[in-house]
């Protein structure tokens, strides 16, 4: 599976968590809704397990994640 999402994410691109839930790349273990699998992305990216930046200049973030932070994620499961 992990070859198979690698030829789907640049390295080097940056992804919103609501890509990466919609493609599937990084799923909760137990649910696959949608808002299951945003709200498990952003829960990794708030604890600090899946770097992510922040470009929201107002009071809620907006995330984003590099595809390289991705594939070292998804690599180390």
């Amino acid at each position: 599976m992990y070859k198979e999402i690698r030829k789907q994410i640049n390295p080097n691109d940056w992804y919103k968590p609501s890509e990466i839930a919609e493609k599937g790349w990084i799923l909760p273990i137990k649910g696959k809704e949608a808002k299951r699998k945003y709200d498990f992305i952003t829960k990794l990216i708030r604890l600090g397990k899946l770097p992510a930046k922040n470009r929201s200049m107002g009071v809620w973030p907006h995330y984003v994640v590099k595809g390289y932070d991705i594939l070292n994620f998804i690599k180390d499961l």
